[in-house]
């Protein structure tokens, strides 16, 4: 068969009349529409890559941030515990404030008005005045022991007066019985007997919580006490402290005063209470 191509470019002609122009450019515009076409998919595989780059990103910077947040846990947790703790430790600093660790504390006994200096655990007279400011004792201090009466008749003359056991701070009481002493008391209870000693051999006073409340009642139902620390004494307490749980109830610099009351006055006979002086 052929074809006569002039006679097909005059049918074609005929077709599109004056749009012959149409054919000349169609492989222009198919391209182009085929490259427009193709154009979202250019830089495809870059684009996949970076996304896969991207999404695995994601985890790691996860990963990472988790375990950034570990860095100085073991410092975290010791600051934790160590405020946590501070409680604890402003019991130990109370105790020591009370009994003169590292400094004098000047103790008051109201309503009696009996004023006693404290110093590394012991308890003293003041022969002459106390400065309440400095602790001072214009005379001398006179080591506190109250004395015991026994079957003696010159030892009965020269033993104190009981009510003087009612200003030692060394304490213990099982039931209605109750041990009073100027150091620290050993205890034993046995079958709701009470069995007291100490250290240093000093007198001891048995005897019950009737009895020490008749006593003691007028002469001692609260303290205070004023803390003034010797700050060239490495055991001091620190006054004003930073544990917030040190109980100052002054804003005084180099001084820390508080109050307590006495606890034998408001216990209950079937208690068991146990009070060192140090």
């Amino acid at each position: 068969m052929i074809i006569n191509l002039a006679s097909v470019l005059s049918l074609v002609e005929l077709v599109y009349g004056q749009n012959y122009d149409f054919l000349e450019n169609l492989g222009s515009r198919i391209s182009s529409q085929v490259q427009a076409g193709l154009a979202p998919l250019q830089g495809l595989g870059d684009r996949i890559n970076a996304q896969v780059q991207q999404s695995l990103a994601g985890p790691k910077a996860n990963i990472k941030s988790r375990l950034g947040s570990l860095d100085g846990l073991g410092t975290q947790i010791e600051q934790s515990v160590y405020h946590g703790l501070e409680p604890v430790r402003a019991i130990e600093l109370n105790f020591k404030m009370r009994d003169g660790v590292g400094g004098i504390t000047i103790v008051t006994h109201q309503p009696g008005g009996r004023q006693f200096v404290i110093k590394n655990h012991k308890i003293f007279t003041c022969s002459s005045q106390i400065d309440i400011e400095s602790g001072f004792c214009s005379g001398l201090l006179i080591p506190y022991q109250p004395r015991l009466a026994t079957s003696s008749h010159m030892d009965k003359e020269n033993s104190s007066p009981r009510s003087d056991w009612c200003y030692v701070l060394s304490s213990a009481q099982s039931n209605n019985n109750i041990c009073l002493s100027t150091s620290s008391l050993s205890v034993q209870i046995i079958n709701f007997e009470i069995k007291c000693g100490n250290t240093d051999n000093s007198p001891i006073l048995i005897t019950t919580l009737d009895e020490y409340r008749k006593l003691c009642s007028a002469v001692r139902q609260s303290t205070e006490f004023r803390y003034i620390p010797n700050k060239s004494d490495r055991s001091h307490v620190q006054i004003p402290n930073n544990n917030k749980y040190v109980k100052c109830e002054n804003r005084q610099e180099n001084v820390c005063i508080f109050h307590e009351d006495n606890n034998l006055l408001n216990h209950n006979n079937g208690n068991v209470y146990i009070n060192y002086n140090n």
